[in-house]
């Protein structure tokens, strides 16, 4: 974040994942549970330990938003009084899932779509996940979230966020098409330690 946009934010040391407390298929390849798993716990740890109050705003290591203020006034123009459980910025993989049909566009302006992912009750069509590299949580879903994503085995977050069977859950992808807006670092620094 860009310190000088004076919002709040704080580091959040990356919590130590497990080897054998996920589903199967991700248990059987070394080291993709405990990063699955730590990913986990590290959501958890900020739900249960710092102020979620409000909406909170959660970014992977290697994903940065260069503007804060713009996201906030897309965020009020497109959603206006309409109720939201998450909302995750630029979904990977969303091209193919609007042709496919995985996903419904609900509103577009310019370059700007906000997408309802529908969970797998609801929709016949192929998977969608889109990833969690930065994803808003509403207050009011903080709970939802910590008993979705604590179930065990793990599974990855955005998988749960597809499978989940409450249809009151809703979750949305929001696609800013401006590279200028967010992006992918190509080398970032883990506070997990590696092993030796």
């Amino acid at each position: 974040l860009r310190l000088h946009q004076n919002i709040p934010y704080e580091r959040i040391q990356a919590q130590q994942g497990d080897d054998d407390v996920c589903i199967p298929t991700k248990s059987q390849f070394k080291g993709q549970c405990r990063g699955i798993s730590g990913l986990i716990y590290s959501n958890l740890k900020i739900m249960k330990e710092y102020n979620t109050t409000g909406i909170t705003l959660v970014l992977e290591d290697d994903y940065i938003i260069q503007d804060l203020y713009l996201l906030e006034r897309i965020l009020q123009f497109m959603f206006l009084e309409e109720y939201w459980d998450t909302i995750r910025i630029n979904c990977w993989g969303i091209k193919d899932a609007i042709r496919d049909g995985r996903v419904t566009v609900v509103k577009s302006y310019g370059n700007i779509q906000l997408i309802h992912v529908m969970p797998k009750h609801v929709t016949t069509s192929k998977r969608f996940f889109g990833g969690t590299h930065a994803t808003l949580w509403n207050h009011d879903a903080v709970p939802k979230l910590q008993a979705l994503w604590n179930a065990r085995p793990y599974d990855e977050l955005d998988v749960r966020l597809w499978n989940v069977s409450s249809p009151s859950m809703k979750n949305y992808c929001l696609q800013i098409g401006d590279d200028d807006f967010a992006y992918s670092k190509t080398t970032f620094n883990s506070t997990i330690p590696k092993e030796v």
